[in-house]
């Protein structure tokens, strides 16, 4: 069953989220270097952002959530709980520092991973160069009332990110990051803001509601330059979402439950230096 081949339905939006389409991606089998992206993006001026409900059936939801719950030991913060697979990353100073220290995936994640074909979809979607395969997964586990402050990923990570949802649906915030553009020359932030503005034509400041089992890509200018977020509350509000039509027609009504919700954050970490093991032998240890 997780070997198998992931088969979804892409629901594709206009910018007032009125019109859906259903596609089926090609099997494995056939011709798989197609430069057309086997998604569709939500906003249609711009491939920065994919959101795609439904992206793993129910039999390998439920096992997923299974494994996730049963079997692994979580570090437990104040607003979640997570555990890191793939090389450690240390932040000291200024700047990331690499280390080559990798903590295995475990065998029924890494087997769902190789399934779902992302690396290959990495590649579809990024034209400019050949991206480096996936190496990083961050799972993260919020109860009711639980969420994360508004943030970038940062340097570490090459600007490509695949977030899987599980067990029940979240609202994630995007806000253009003003006090990140104020700190580049004016010539910079008014090129970047070109960008933004004229080329992606994408919202200083939008919402998803990313629903159990969805699939949400964003790169480039949306992961360099907006923070995200979840907000620590009790219910999910459709208010002002991009998919708010889809979720008040699934929900019927205007917001839902907040209840236990886990993720997969799935990252390529850019640098590994093997000098850090010797630097930082302690560290490497945890």
């Amino acid at each position: 069953m997780l070997e198998g081949w992931m088969w979804w339905t892409l629901c594709e939006m206009s910018e007032e989220g009125a019109t859906t389409k259903s596609k089926t991606m090609t099997p494995p089998h056939q011709d798989e270097s197609s430069s057309k992206p086997p998604l569709t993006p939500h906003f249609p001026t711009s491939d920065a952002l994919y959101y795609v409900p439904n992206f793993i059936p129910s039999q390998l939801s439920e096992s997923l959530c299974h494994h996730i719950n049963h079997s692994i030991t979580y570090k437990k913060l104040l607003n979640r709980e997570l555990v890191s697979y793939g090389p450690m990353v240390y932040s000291g100073g200024k700047s990331p520092v690499y280390l080559s220290h990798s903590i295995p995936l475990p065998s029924f994640m890494q087997k769902v991973i190789d399934s779902l074909h992302l690396n290959q979809l990495k590649k579809s979607l990024s034209q400019q160069r050949l991206p480096a395969p996936l190496n990083h997964i961050l799972l993260n586990r919020y109860q009711t009332n639980q969420g994360i402050l508004p943030h970038r990923d940062g340097p570490a990570y090459d600007p490509f990110v695949f977030i899987l949802s599980l067990e029940s649906p979240v609202r994630l915030d995007f806000v253009l990051d003003h006090m990140l553009l104020q700190k580049l020359p004016q010539e910079h932030q008014d090129q970047i803001l070109h960008q933004i503005d004229n080329v992606h034509k994408i919202p200083h400041k939008f919402a998803l509601v990313l629903d159990a089992d969805s699939l949400i890509v964003f790169h480039s200018v949306v992961y360099e330059y907006f923070t995200h977020g979840i907000e620590e509350t009790h219910q999910v509000s459709f208010e002002g979402v991009l998919n708010e039509r889809q979720m008040r027609e699934k929900y019927g009504g205007s917001s839902v439950k907040r209840e236990q919700r886990s993720s997969l954050t799935i990252r390529t970490v850019k640098h590994v230096n093997n000098k850090m093991n010797k630097l930082f032998p302690g560290l490497m240890r945890k």
